[in-house]
């Protein structure tokens, strides 16, 4: 009996399935010149990060091989670290992303012949940064940079807070919880990890300012720590009520726009304009809630914003910018 071969299974009134562009991948080639957004992102981040600078500060701290195996080259184990903190996956996720596609690959610099990285050696990369306590220094670097092309502003800053959960169990080698973590409890529903307390700049939304405490310690105690005293406002939520009188932020020369909780929003009356507020300066009578430190509700906030009635960096009243709340 002679060897049956097989032809692939192609739709009805079609033709088989075209493998040549699988093909050229395979051979290095590529005939699609499409960019797609994460590509463009990519080439925006290997063009303002300073990739010799940072190699600079890990390189000292770096292990020396004690084995026979090559390690991994420092600069493709920071970029693994770049792209997998922008786009947030975990070690296990982003040792398979480098699998999968060929994008980032080339951007860290390894062919589909070359090995991997695998999640432990991405793992030990990321504890190494943690013991020497690099990362902040790596952020200090970036945004230094930033600022001196003119990409980061620093005139006006936006506060917030995400929660980290992490696991509650204790079933474990100690049987006992993270010391560290704690319990907190956000729209009727109880969280366990630790907060993660940013500050950005307002206009290009880059971070500058990272704070991490336990979930039961209040947004507002670390405002002080999320600005740099430069800009001339700070955009916050609910959760930061009361910041203006804190004895720790006396010294920075901002206003604060914190917007109104969510209980005093409902009881407003819908039906007379502005909710019932005086509405903003030079639309009747009284001031705009900003300036008497009342705090904004948000929907009317991006209101006033969007028609200029609460002043960006640098801008007076009136000056239409929208570009905060689109």
């Amino acid at each position: 009996m002679g060897l049956k071969i097989c032809r692939p299974r192609c739709p009805k009134g079609g033709a088989p399935p075209d493998n040549t562009l699988m093909k050229q991948q395979d051979f290095g080639l590529n005939l699609n010149k499409r960019r797609t957004r994460k590509a463009v992102f990519l080439d925006e981040m290997n063009l303002v990060v300073p990739w010799p600078e940072l190699l600079a500060l890990i390189a000292p701290h770096a292990p020396r091989p004690n084995t026979d195996r090559t390690p991994f080259e420092l600069e493709t184990m920071l970029l693994i670290h770049f792209v997998q903190q922008s786009s947030g996956l975990s070690d296990r996720a982003r040792e398979e992303a480098l699998f999968e596609t060929p994008l980032y690959r080339e951007f860290v610099g390894l062919s589909s012949v070359e090995g991997i990285p695998d999640r432990a050696s991405i793992l030990r990369f990321r504890d190494l940064l943690e013991e020497h306590h690099l990362a902040d220094q790596i952020l200090a670097t970036v945004n230094g940079t930033l600022i001196d092309k003119g990409l980061m502003l620093r005139k006006a800053t936006v506060v917030d807070v995400t929660l980290i959960a992490a696991p509650s169990s204790t079933k474990n080698k100690d049987g006992q919880r993270d010391p560290e973590m704690h319990q907190t409890k956000k729209v009727n529903h109880w969280h366990y990890g630790m907060k993660c307390h940013i500050g950005a700049d307002a206009d290009s939304g880059l971070i500058y300012s990272v704070v991490d405490k336990a979930a039961n310690v209040n947004d507002v105690t670390q405002a002080s720590k999320l600005v740099h005293g430069e800009e001339t406002n700070v955009f916050a939520d609910a959760g930061y009520h009361g910041v203006a009188k804190r004895e720790k932020v006396q010294g920075i020369k901002a206003s604060w726009h914190v917007t109104m909780r969510l209980g005093k929003r409902r009881a407003l009356d819908k039906s007379r304009p502005w909710g019932g507020y005086p509405g903003p300066a030079g639309a009747g009578q009284g001031t705009h809630p900003s300036q008497r430190g009342t705090p904004i509700p948000r929907h009317q906030a991006a209101g006033w914003l969007r028609q200029g009635q609460v002043p960006r960096a640098g801008q007076q009243h009136g000056q239409p910018d929208d570009a905060l709340f689109r």
